[in-house]
């Protein structure tokens, strides 16, 4: 590689890691979507640079594999098999999209920490990776003393995230490595700004309330200590002595910890535990090639209902219970989205990561090691892997780790198979730029009919959803926000034929009082009644699926079945109260009042 390519990838590389600093309010889920078409952006200049890269080598081009690049490749590739009964939008969806240019991107990070004569790059690279830490604590910095305001209503700093917990769980991703570098390493200016990021750390990572991040962090760094202090424990005591300390100590310092935080907050955790015992469920359902990439989001919802139907007394859980995609827990949502194959392969990728060993100490392999460490640690109470950011982080690290293992094969790339993967690459990198342009529109335009359907303007929301339909069917949000319009505007059939869909990619009680609102109108009452209650116990906590349901009894002369859930209704204890559903309960009385005096 030409001195002039490796500076080209490296400014690339470090744009990247900007990933986390862009969100638009203008297209629909502003601060998820804009980080993903900027990446998507990125990817397709990078696709293009390594095709030129490879066009102007001299083949054969070496590539060296080891065992992470080898079982990597074989996740990767028994992901696309567990995927292949598909339908080809989804193939072609967000979520595979993702884990591509994810690949592709290991793979350019990878081979350019492999380039000889890197140290410089490496050190580069490590302070862009910091300094967009950096930015991202600063604006978390300014977001706590009310300098900028934060992304949610609820929580006072988000950083440029949609949640405290998606930014706690970028931090820590970064937090073991810069402090290993503090720590380690001899290159002052890598020194300088991780000791600057600690600083901006030490005052926001608490702040943001998120003690899974705490104790990830805690462990990523005591690992760094461990590592520093080596040579000193191994004088004071015995290798066996010192390692049966250190493991007891630990688990001493993880019970004490656990039950503080359980403490701190037992209903999240109680929280945590309902959705592990229904994605457990969803795993039996799916033992062996899981249920697939990406779909966990899009059936738990139902897994969820489908549970307290049999569990209908449980109100604790009901209360605790919310609107869930992912299983806040990556190694189970592995395992039921791909099955135990999957799991074993996943985990297998952790094993040689976590086996590395340098021949020599080695600050950058160090420090990447505490970064895993605290990521495989957050990722049993959060889902860090679904957020963009802390996906690339986690990427990068993998590759550093992955840079020091040895080779086990080598593969050689003659003139006949650059010059096609070149084109390919290009061609690739065309139509993801095409793509990334045309799905900024739409999505833009998407938020522009929502606003519209906000604002009771059906007639000019509905046309933009038909012009938009070709190009985001397989969106289940956007036939819930189709469907959901045309039922307002009355025009039930098509309504229900665009909500049907959206039930298949979406689980979520919106699609279903739509769809109860819809057979309502054309005086399907078993159909309105049945999605009534799907919508309640999806969510049982919800008040607004059981008032329609009282209104539907009480509007067609159900007398017995209205008295019943007008009881439930008056009775019912809401997650959040509001003067809406005080007005709802009062409607109800007057309701039962009327009824009862009639008689």
């Amino acid at each position: 590689m030409t001195q002039r390519y490796k500076m080209i990838f490296f400014i690339l590389v470090v744009f990247i890691f900007l990933t986390s600093l862009f969100y638009k309010f203008s297209i629909t889920n502003g601060i998820e979507t804009a980080k993903w078409l900027y990446f998507l952006a990125m990817s397709g200049i990078l696709l293009i640079s390594a095709a030129m890269c490879l066009l102007s080598i001299k083949p054969p081009v070496t590539i060296e594999l080891n065992s992470v690049d080898i079982v990597l490749l074989l996740f990767y590739l028994f992901l696309l098999a567990a995927s292949i009964s598909f339908p080809l939008v989804e193939l072609v969806g967000r979520n595979f999209i993702t884990c591509h240019l994810l690949l592709f991107y290991y793979w350019l990070v990878r081979i350019l920490f492999t380039v000889r004569q890197n140290t410089k790059y490496l050190a580069h690279i490590s302070i862009a990776f910091i300094a967009a830490g950096i930015l991202q604590g600063g604006i978390a910095l300014l977001q706590l003393y009310g300098l900028l305001p934060s992304l949610h209503l609820l929580f006072k700093l988000t950083g440029t995230f949609a949640n405290p917990d998606a930014l706690a769980g970028y931090i820590t991703s970064i937090t073991p490595f810069a402090f290993g570098l503090y720590l380690l390493s001899k290159d002052q200016t890598l020194k300088w700004f991780a000791g600057l990021f600690l600083i901006l750390i030490i005052l926001v990572l608490p702040a943001t309330m998120i003690r899974n991040a705490w104790i990830s962090s805690a462990a990523g760094i005591l690992f760094i200590l461990a590592h520093a202090y080596r040579t000193r424990l191994s004088s004071l005591f015995s290798r066996k002595l010192a390692t049966s300390v250190t493991v007891a100590g630990g688990l001493l310092l993880t019970l004490l910890a656990g039950y503080a935080l359980y403490t701190f907050k037992p209903d999240s955790i109680q929280g945590r535990f309902l959705m592990w015992k229904v994605s457990w469920r969803m795993f039996l359902d799916h033992p062996i090639l899981g249920m697939g990439f990406g779909r966990y989001g899009m059936e738990y919802g139902y897994y969820q209902a489908e549970y307290f139907a049999q569990h209908p007394q449980n109100d604790y859980e009901k209360w605790l219970s919310g609107n869930v995609n992912h299983a806040h827990n990556e190694y189970l949502e592995v395992l039921t989205e791909l099955g135990i194959p999957g799991l074993l392969l996943f985990l297998a990728l952790i094993y040689f990561l976590c086996a590395t060993r340098p021949a020599r100490p080695n600050p950058l392999l160090i420090s990447a090691k505490a970064s895993l460490i605290g990521i495989l640690i957050f990722m049993f109470g959060s889902f860090p892997l679904s957020i963009l950011p802390t996906a690339i982080n986690a990427v990068f690290i993998i590759a550093i780790i992955a840079k020091h293992r040895q080779t086990l094969l080598t593969v050689k790339l003659k003139k006949q198979i650059l010059i096609p993967a070149s084109g390919f690459m290009i061609i690739a990198a065309v139509l993801l730029l095409n793509y990334t342009i045309k799905s900024y529109f739409n999505y833009k335009e998407w938020h522009t009919a929502v606003q519209l359907a906000l604002m009771q303007q059906y007639g000019p929301a509905v046309e933009r959803y038909e012009k938009l339909y070709p190009h985001l069917e397989h969106e289940g949000q956007f036939l819930l926000n189709y469907g959901g319009t045309l039922s307002l505007m009355g025009d039930h059939h098509k309504a229900i034929e665009l909500l049907q869909k959206a039930r298949q990619r979406y689980a979520d009680p919106n699609i279903h009082i739509s769809l109860g609102n819809s057979y309502a109108a054309l005086g399907h009452i078993q159909k309105a009644e049945y999605h009534y209650r799907l919508a309640y116990r999806i969510i049982p906590n919800r008040f607004y699926p059981l008032y329609l349901l009282t209104k539907l009894y009480f509007n067609h002369d159900m007398l017995d079945q209205a008295r019943q859930m007008a009881g439930t209704v008056i009775r019912f204890r809401e997650k959040v109260p509001s003067p809406a559903i005080d007005e709802m309960k009062q409607e109800i009385k007057a309701l039962l009042k009327t009824v009862q005096a009639d008689q």
